[in-house]
This record gives structure tokens, C-alpha cells and sequence, in this order.
């Protein structure tokens, strides 16, 4: 097979790879520029040389005219992720092209994370709700993103809202922005600290799930005692 087509058949499957280390390199520098835990300890792509493509079509039986329909087969590309706990992630690229991705700093690298707690129906939720917005407002990640004019009216600087009746709680949320997805997911995890130190002084209980059993055989032994 000449040079030139064997290029042209390489080449995106080279630049796929690239593009894909690139992120996952970004996503390790932003973790660890932030102080913060990354799954992904190291990572690494390529593409296979011509002579290794060659030895495994052979090996497997290929032969060339039917390389470009099989060559996932012989697993022309892949990424290798490393993480943290020292494994492998290999991820294909039939996975790559067919899952829908989620991009958070693609135009825009400010998130907003919801901030859920449940709180038990006998405790005070005006309460429970204050000490959430304060502690909030206050934290050092905490994004306000109101307009002057919003501002002038009063809007508050977070907002915590009732969305849900459960079984044994009643269910509060908060949208809080922050600078990009690290700030937010340490602002969530300080804000669960602090926010339960606050509802322990106050008195605000989180539920938990009450049974009651009644003794049928007991009651009815200690009627006959009686």
C-alpha cells in the first residue's frame, strides 16, 4: 500500500487522538491547579505504526483489500486513560462517536450546582432555609451572578426553594453558580460540612426512616398475666 494512503487512513485516527489527550490533560490540570482529587492520574493515546497494523492483519487472517472494513478489529486506535488507582481505561472510538458528551467550559466555564438537603417535617424550614443561604453567600467559591438591577430590587444573593414532599422529609434546593466545575464540586462538599455543624446547633434534623413494632404475642401474654 503506498505512503500517501496509508496516511490518509491514519491521519483523523491521529488527530482523534490528540484532541482526546488534550481534554483529558486538561481535565487533570484543572483539578490539580485547584487542590482538588482527579480520577484520571495519567493519560496517553496513539495510533499504531504501519508494521504493527500489518503483523496483526496477519496474525488475524485480513487480508488487505478488507482492512479499512475491519481495522476496529485489530484496534487501530485507542486512548489509554490511567487513573488514580493505577488501572487502565481504554476507551473505543464506535463509544467516542455514539455517546452523546456533555461539555461544561466549552463556551462558558461557569456551573451551576445544586446544593439538595433534606430536612425532618418537625423541624423549622424558614430556619433551615436562612442558614443554607447564609452559609452560601458567604462561601469563598460562591458565584453571584446578579444583575445591578436585581440587586437594587432586593433578589436575594441565593435562593433556596421546596421541590419536594418525601416520605419522610420535606426536600430543599439551591442553585449556586460558581467560576468553573472544580470551585463548585469543593463549594458543595464545604457547604455539606458547615451546614450540618449549623443545623446540629439549631436543632434542625435530618430524617431518617421511623419504624414502629408492635409485640402482639407479648401484649396479649401480659393481659392474661393480668
Amino acid at each position: 500500500m503506498e505512503i500517501q494512503l496509508w496516511r490518509s487512513i491514519l491521519c483523523p485516527y491521529e488527530l482523534a487522538v490528540k484532541e482526546l489527550v488534550l481534554k483529558f490533560e486538561h481535565i487533570i490540570t484543572e483539578h490539580r491547579e485547584n487542590d482538588l482529587y482527579s480520577p484520571i492520574e495519567q493519560v496517553s493515546g496513539r495510533v499504531k505504526s504501519v508494521s504493527s497494523i500489518l503483523e496483526k492483519m496477519q496474525r488475524k487472517h485480513i487480508p488487505m483489500e478488507r482492512m479499512e472494513e475491519e481495522v476496529e478489529d485489530i484496534a487501530l486506535r485507542h486512548t489509554v486513560v490511567k487513573t488514580f488507582e493505577n488501572t487502565r481505561v481504554i476507551i473505543p472510538n464506535s463509544t467516542m462517536n455514539s455517546t452523546v458528551l456533555e461539555n461544561i467550559s466549552l463556551t462558558n466555564e461557569q456551573k451551576a450546582n445544586f446544593l439538595e438537603l433534606d430536612i425532618s417535617y418537625e423541624s423549622d424550614v424558614d430556619r433551615a432555609m436562612s442558614i443554607i443561604s447564609e452559609e452560601a453567600a458567604k462561601h469563598p467559591n460562591f458565584l453571584d451572578i446578579r444583575t445591578p438591577n436585581e440587586i437594587e430590587n432586593g433578589v436575594p444573593a441565593v435562593v433556596v426553594r421546596i421541590t419536594g414532599f418525601l416520605d419522610n422529609s420535606v426536600h430543599l434546593r439551591a442553585t449556586l453558580y460558581s467560576k468553573n466545575n472544580s470551585e463548585g464540586f469543593a463549594m458543595l462538599c464545604d457547604l455539606r460540612y458547615t451546614i450540618k455543624k449549623r443545623f446540629d446547633e439549631e436543632n434542625i434534623e435530618f430524617p431518617y426512616p421511623h419504624r414502629t413494632i408492635i409485640l402482639k404475642n407479648e401484649t396479649k401474654q401480659e393481659e392474661t398475666s393480668a
